[in-house]
């Protein structure tokens, strides 16, 4: 089973930079089709990898897939929850997020817990600011590919100081 082994590669450096540069340093070292990323200080709800690798499997490999966030405790019962598609995500993408504000309104989203197919990293990269990079870099995306990131609405992430895993 494909879903149940995925690489983990730790990586380390003396020189200081911000979480977008070794984000790109880490997407250049990656080996395989997608790069999932992750904040040291959130987690992740256990069948997080899975649920991403079977929609990347059913929305037709998009360039992209983020989902929601919580601040609350991680359900460990996801419950049903939908899936925008690419398309659905580009028109959200173009109605709400023209504005000054890095956030989409409206929608639980992280922009720091992406999952990118590793070929995106040829043509858009994670910017060197200090914070805001990867809301950024989920804009750029969206845009340089107009569209090809889906959304999956169940908050498969959560604030580790706050979130408490788990029922």
């Amino acid at each position: 089973n494909k879903i149940s082994r995925f690489p983990v590669i730790v990586s380390s450096t003396e020189q200081k930079a911000y979480a977008g540069i070794n984000r790109n340093r880490a997407a250049k070292m990656a080996k395989s089709e997608y790069i999932s990323f992750i904040d040291a200080d959130d987690v992740m709800h256990p069948e997080r990898l899975k649920i991403i690798a079977e929609t990347i499997g059913s929305q037709g490999r998009p360039m992209g897939v983020v989902h929601g966030f919580t601040y609350n405790k991680i359900a460990g019962d996801l419950g049903t929850f939908d899936t925008w598609n690419s398309k659905k995500f580009w028109d959200y993408h173009n109605k709400y997020a023209r504005s000054e504000s890095l956030n989409y309104p409206k929608i639980s989203l992280h922009h720091g817990h992406p999952t990118y197919k590793s070929s995106v990293f040829e043509e858009v990269k994670f910017t060197n600011r200090k914070r805001g990079q990867d809301a950024e870099m989920l804009r750029n995306v969206v845009d340089h590919y107009r569209g090809g990131v889906v959304y999956i609405e169940a908050p498969l992430t959560g604030y580790y100081k706050r979130a408490r895993i788990y029922d």
